[in-house]
């Protein structure tokens, strides 16, 4: 049998190989966490019923609520106790099962949950996939009583495919940590630094489990130990507000992926970081640290955000007006900026990205005010200044809209229908077949003339890469293999 280390080695070459193969093609965290999930696994079905199954059956328990949300539909959520998990770190296992399986095992897991009266928060995946069970407790001894009663079962046992290989894995059940940055997000992420760092100096076939191994270890050591470009991991992950919490749970998160990794290290090694990262010594204790460290990076007297020139704000104001003008409408944007100068409320803005929180911390309203008049040689035009800011960018906001359009038709209504609704668009100027959830249709009417979709796509494709004679002939059918690809990364 292979063993897991073998399986890491084989993914990253998977990975690595991938990235050779497509030298354009940029590797991110979410399209390794795409390949990650179904990897080695051919069974691409869907279980069609297991999701209406459990709702009907938890129906009425009172403790026990089974339900989907708009932002997660592709799971389904099982949970009692919710609000003790809030800022809480919990131990997730994952119980990974094949088709025959997973709705019987399913129900003896969530049926003991229920009758030990056990609290969790879980959910159940209608694809087969490395992690199509998960279960988060607030506790090792909740945990080893499910381990027991799975190891116990073999019905469960019977249905187990393998786990993800980047885990602690014992019994074929895999065993992670999660607090406020997910565990599989920040290995997908490292996953991706690594492949990226091995592309720019042309050492992708230099890939291996070791070399990963040690490229974290360096990252702990000069990033989480010493501080040394910490300001910059700050910038590529995006941790804008509560710095400290977010690194504390990031270098908490390659603590246990480095744990993992170590051939040495078993169970025992997860269940007692478990224990230390929720001691109240520890949370003293790192917090302490953090702090001094963050201090030393940015050399202040006291913690802060990093001063921004006024050309950077304005790069963050145009973002806001831009990613607030795809989520909503333009007329909505402008809106957003007054409501934002006249109350100092930001509430207008999507908070997608953080885009709020950005406002906040970085952007007083005053400088806004400023931001406008120097763009406008001294006048103050609001929606002159939107204007000129959506049409320098409008060319990529116009692919955006139409790429969230096709996602979000295609998520809703699925690929037949996603279909018809570009190709209505392209040949009878009409966007009557896509969704208009999150605004998409009403955006597409607003902003895209359907004559100019095929220079978008066109447009799209070659930003992302694409040789442009090939883009010119076939720019339709790659087009529709792009989303399809992108769908892919997003489970669906």
């Amino acid at each position: 049998m292979t063993n897991r280390f073998d399986k890491i080695d084989e993914f990253l070459i998977h990975i690595a190989t991938f990235a050779l193969s497509n030298p354009y093609f940029e590797i991110t965290d979410n399209f390794v966490y795409g390949q990650m999930i179904k990897y080695n696994i051919k069974d691409e079905k869907k279980i069609l019923d297991v999701f209406s199954y459990f709702e009907d059956k938890y129906k009425y328990r009172t403790h026990l609520h089974a339900y989907r949300e708009n932002n997660w539909k592709y799971y389904l959520q099982l949970v009692n106790g919710k609000e003790d998990f809030i800022n809480k770190k919990a131990l997730k296992i994952y119980i990974p099962q094949d088709r025959k399986h997973i709705k019987k095992s399913a129900e003896l897991i969530f049926d003991f949950l229920n009758k030990n009266k056990i609290k969790h928060l879980s959910k159940i995946s209608e694809d087969i996939r490395c992690d199509n069970i998960s279960i988060r407790l607030l506790s090792l001894e909740d945990a080893n009583l499910l381990s027991k009663f799975i190891d116990e079962t073999d019905e469960i046992k019977k249905g187990l495919i393998d786990p993800n290989p980047f885990t602690t894995e014992y019994k074929n059940i895999a065993y992670i940590i999660d607090d406020k940055v997910p565990y599989l997000y920040d290995t997908c992420f490292y996953i991706s630094e690594y492949i990226n760092d091995l592309r720019k100096n042309n050492k992708l076939h230099q890939v291996s489990y070791v070399d990963f191994n040690n490229f974290l270890n360096n990252i702990y050591a000069n990033v989480f130990n010493k501080g040394e470009k910490l300001i910059n991991y700050c910038e590529k992950r995006n941790i804008i507000n509560n710095k400290i919490g977010k690194l504390i749970s990031h270098r908490e998160n390659l603590e246990l992926l480095l744990i993992a990794l170590n051939p040495n290290k078993n169970i025992n090694y997860t269940f007692a970081h478990f224990r230390w990262i929720n001691s109240e010594q520890y949370k003293k204790d790192i917090n302490k640290f953090m702090k001094d460290l963050l201090y030393k990076s940015f050399n202040e007297d006291e913690v802060t955000k990093p001063i921004l020139t006024l050309k950077q704000k304005e790069k963050l104001l145009v973002d806001a007006i831009l990613k607030t003008t795809k989520k909503y409408t333009l007329d909505h944007a402008i809106k957003a900026v007054k409501k934002y100068l006249k109350n100092n409320d930001p509430s207008g803005f999507t908070r997608d990205d953080d885009i709020r929180l950005t406002i906040i911390n970085y952007l007083p309203s005053a400088e806004v005010v400023l931001i406008i008049k120097n763009s406008l040689d001294g006048e103050f035009d609001l929606e002159r200044y939107i204007n000129n800011a959506i049409s320098i960018n409008i060319d990529k906001l116009k692919q955006e809209i139409l790429e969230k359009a096709c996602i979000q038709t295609y998520g809703e209504f699925g690929e037949t229908q996603f279909l018809e609704a570009l190709r209505e668009a392209i040949t009878k100027k009409n966007y009557k077949k896509f969704s208009n959830k999150a605004k998409a249709r009403e955006n597409l009417i607003r902003y895209i003339n359907p004559k100019d979709l095929p220079q978008i796509m066109k447009q799209a494709l070659l930003d992302a890469g694409l040789p442009g004679a090939i883009v010119q002939e076939n720019y339709t059918k790659i087009y529709i293999e792009l989303i399809n690809k992108t769908m892919k990364k997003m489970g669906c």
